[in-house]
């Protein structure tokens, strides 16, 4: 289950960069958001299972999150890149 949530994250992120219509990106920009929960969901729950220690793993998924808030923004606010 993880992989298949890993794939879908860039995924949903190349739909919204790629998408013309703003409402088609904020819809795969927080669907990128839902996977990336829910893969740090599994990841704790790995953690939590002494399973694996995935501290660099949280940081990336945090760093991800903070650009994908900000990619957010600036879709709602207009500010993306026009695509002639």
């Amino acid at each position: 289950h993880i992989r298949s949530v890993s794939i879908l994250l860039p995924v949903r992120i190349a739909g919204a960069w790629g998408s013309r219509i703003l409402s088609e990106k904020i819809k795969n920009i927080l669907k990128a958001k839902v996977h990336l929960e829910e893969l740090r969901y599994l990841l704790v729950l790995l953690q939590d299972l002494k399973i694996d220690s995935i501290e660099s793993e949280l940081s990336d998924l945090e760093i991800i999150n903070k650009h994908l808030k900000k990619y957010l923004a600036r879709v709602r606010n207009g500010k993306t890149r026009k695509l002639n």
